[in-house]
């Protein structure tokens, strides 16, 4: 067996193992699909104001699943109770797929004007 074979082989008992790195989470497809159970590594990156409206804190994050799981744009996945929106789907690699995700919550000021999100 070649090294790639061997990789895919690892996907769910390796890479997506739930006693280790992996955990489950809820996706739901847009336009109100059927919920379902996904499981995947999850990794938020640090949050920055948008530039855009400048009111708004705007975290990104990503999932790392199998590459038979099935994702669309403007699905949602709740983590921890909050959704996360997908923004992009990318394409199987190895028998992985990288999900990418946003959340936008609004920036708060603390009483000496000071923001924080």
């Amino acid at each position: 067996m070649n090294l790639a074979n061997q990789m895919l082989d690892d996907v769910d008992t390796v890479f997506l193992n739930t006693e280790e790195h992996a955990a489950d989470y809820t996706y739901t497809p847009p336009l109100g699909g059927t919920p379902r159970t996904v499981t995947g590594i999850w990794e938020v990156a640090l949050p920055h104001v948008s530039k855009k409206s400048g009111t708004e804190v705007i975290h990104t994050a990503t999932l790392i699943v199998a590459s038979s799981e099935t994702f669309a744009r403007e699905g949602k996945l709740n983590v921890s109770s909050e959704d996360w929106i997908v923004t992009q789907v990318g394409s199987p690699d190895v028998g992985l797929r990288t999900i990418y995700f946003e959340r936008q919550t609004k920036v708060l000021k603390n009483t000496d004007g000071k923001t924080f999100g």
